[in-house]
């Protein structure tokens, strides 16, 4: 069993003020290796902010300030 996390800022200073300005991510991990080749992984990321360009034809309701996102992905290593 792995754990780990990290955090991503970043900043458009020639964007109005407000959600679009910024992006920070928070993101929490943890991985399981079944065997030599086999392994589950689970993300957790937390984002505030809308600056790195989330793509609006695949939000038609509008941007939200803040997402949060589950990832979990069974993996083959050779």
């Amino acid at each position: 069993m792995t754990a780990g996390g990290y955090d991503s800022q970043s900043i458009s200073r020639q964007s109005p003020l407000g959600p679009a300005r910024y992006s920070k991510a928070w993101t929490f991990s943890g991985r399981f290796d079944f065997s030599d080749y086999l392994y589950a992984k689970a993300e957790q990321h937390i984002i505030d902010g809308t600056s790195i360009g989330y793509d609006t034809a695949l939000n038609p309701n509008g941007l939200k300030p803040n997402t949060k996102l589950t990832i979990l992905k069974v993996g083959v290593s050779f």
